[in-house]
């Protein structure tokens, strides 16, 4: 409406003096205009207060609304906010504790001779399918997936463990089969069966 008016009054073409009309009927549309952008506004806030939850949610409220609050809901949310911020911490204490339970069972059993222990890790391998006569070398497919490499416990020592490795399999992400492994590259080292290492007990479980 306003650039219609403006547009009028410049050209001075308004053959229907609706420019007029429009300047009466400014206001109005002003102030249906501001409505409607309040009500959004206020159907926004309304709508944010009932969907935080975590202590996240209601500082981002707080933090967007305590300079405009109709419905003084800050208050409220400030309360939200400690009770949110209570019960996270509770939930984070017990999932250490749960933690810290997992893991000394599981170096209770890492600590036991004998243990049979595994590793599990991403990886390839490289499956023979043919000789290359004209360039004179055998041809590999690669093929990507999992590996295991499987060990019992020899002895323990300061969060290190050695380890006798008993079985080494591969399985890809097409085939889905296990195949056994005559030899693996791990941390540096060539492993075959039977191989003997020291390795940190935090990547090996029992299996």
């Amino acid at each position: 409406m306003r650039i219609f008016i403006a547009s009028a009054r410049r050209t001075g073409y308004d053959p229907d003096d609706l420019a007029s009309e429009g300047e009466k009927l400014l206001p109005l549309l002003m102030k249906n205009e501001k409505d409607a952008e309040r009500i959004s506004r206020e159907k926004r806030y309304r709508s944010s207060f009932s969907a935080a939850k975590t202590s996240q949610q209601w500082r981002t409220f707080i933090e967007q609304y305590q300079n405009w609050d109709p419905d003084r809901l800050i208050p409220r949310a400030q309360e939200q906010l400690k009770l949110a911020e209570a019960s996270e911490k509770r939930f984070a204490a017990q999932v250490a504790r749960e933690e810290k339970d997992r893991r000394d069972q599981l170096m209770a059993a890492m600590r036991k001779i004998g243990t049979t222990i595994c590793s599990y890790r991403t990886g390839d391998r490289k499956d023979y399918i043919g000789y290359v006569a004209l360039l004179n070398k055998p041809l590999y497919e690669t093929k990507q997936g999992e590996s295991v490499i499987q060990g019992f416990i020899e002895d323990h020592r300061e969060g290190r463990i050695k380890i006798t490795i008993s079985s080494m399999r591969h399985r890809s992400a097409d085939s889905g089969g296990w195949v056994s492994l005559e030899l693996v590259s791990y941390k540096g080292n060539s492993l075959k069966i039977g191989s003997v290492i020291w390795d940190d007990v935090d990547v090996w479980s029992p299996c």
